[in-house]
C-alpha cells in the first residue's frame, strides 16, 4: 500500500458504496482510502490530487456511511409501512365522507318532502277536503318524522365536521413526518410544501394552528436536534455539518447557536 501526504493509504479492497459517493463541495468522486488506524475513509479526490487549493481536507469513515444508509434503508420500510396504513385509513375516510354527504343529501330531500306535504294537508284542511282530527293525527305525524329527519342531519354534520378535523390533524401531522424524513437536506418553505403536497399558504396555515410558531423555524428545530444527538457520537463537527445538508462547517455553527441559544 502507499501512503499519501495526508496520512491515507491506497486500499484495492472493492468497497460497496465506491464510485458512488460525491464531495458536496467540488462534486468529485470520494475515493476509498485507509489511514495509519487501519480503517477504511471516503476522502475527497480534488483535496488528495491537488490539495486544499482546489477543494478542502474532508473525508468520513467506510463504517458510518454503512450505518448511515442502513439505519436509512429501516427507517424507510417503516415509513413505507406507515403510508400504507395511512392510505387506507385515507379510503376509508373518503368513503365514510361520501356516503354521509350521500345520506344528508337523502334527509334533505325527505324534508322538503315533508314541509311540501304539510302544506298540502293544511290547504285541504282549509278546503274542508279532510276533517280536523285526520289533519291534527296527519300533522303530528309528519312533524315528528320531521323532527326525527332534523336529528339524524345534524348528527351527519357533525360526524363530516370530525372527518374534517381529523384530516386536517393527518395533513398537520404529514407536514412533522416530511420534516424528520428529511432533516438532512436544506430544504425552502415551497420545497417542503410540495413534498406534503400543499401550497405554501396551506402548509404555513396548518402548521400553525395545529403545531403553533413558524414552520421553517421548526424545521430548523429538527434538524439541529438531530445534530445534536450526532453531536454525542464520535463525529466530528466538519462531518456532521456535511451530513446535515449545510453549506458549510460555520453555517452550521452559526445555526446551531441561534437554536440553541
Amino acid at each position: 500500500m502507499q501512503e499519501n501526504s495526508q496520512g491515507f493509504r491506497k486500499s484495492k479492497y472493492e468497497y460497496i458504496f465506491k464510485g458512488k459517493v460525491f464531495c458536496k463541495e467540488c462534486d468529485a468522486p470520494m475515493t476509498v482510502r485507509r489511514r495509519e488506524d487501519k480503517k477504511a475513509y471516503y476522502a475527497c479526490q480534488t483535496n488528495l490530487k491537488y490539495g486544499s487549493q482546489k477543494c478542502s481536507l474532508h473525508y468520513f469513515a467506510e463504517n458510518k456511511l454503512n450505518d448511515i444508509i442502513l439505519t436509512s434503508i429501516k427507517e424507510n420500510l417503516s415509513k413505507l409501512d406507515e403510508l400504507l396504513k395511512d392510505n387506507i385509513l385515507k379510503l376509508i375516510n373518503d368513503e365514510r365522507k361520501k356516503k354521509i354527504l350521500l345520506n344528508i343529501n337523502l334527509y334533505e330531500e325527505e324534508n322538503l318532502k315533508i314541509e311540501n306535504t304539510l302544506k298540502q294537508i293544511y290547504t285541504d284542511k282549509l278546503n274542508n277536503k279532510i276533517h280536523k282530527e285526520i289533519y291534527i293525527n296527519l300533522k303530528n305525524k309528519f312533524e315528528e318524522r320531521k323532527k326525527h329527519v332534523n336529528i339524524k342531519i345534524k348528527e351527519l354534520k357533525f360526524e363530516l365536521d370530525n372527518l374534517k378535523f381529523n384530516k386536517s390533524i393527518q395533513v398537520n401531522k404529514k407536514i412533522i413526518d416530511t420534516m424528520y424524513e428529511n432533516t438532512r437536506e436544506n430544504l425552502t418553505v415551497e420545497k417542503l410544501a410540495a413534498l406534503c403536497n400543499l401550497s405554501v399558504g396551506s402548509l404555513k396555515k396548518t402548521f400553525a394552528r395545529y403545531s403553533g410558531g413558524g414552520v421553517m423555524n421548526h424545521f430548523m428545530k429538527v434538524r439541529i436536534t438531530e445534530a445534536m444527538s450526532l453531536l454525542k457520537g464520535d463525529w466530528s463537527i466538519n462531518e456532521i455539518s456535511y451530513m446535515m445538508g449545510f453549506a458549510n462547517q460555520n453555517y452550521f455553527s452559526t445555526v446551531f447557536k441561534r437554536v440553541t441559544g
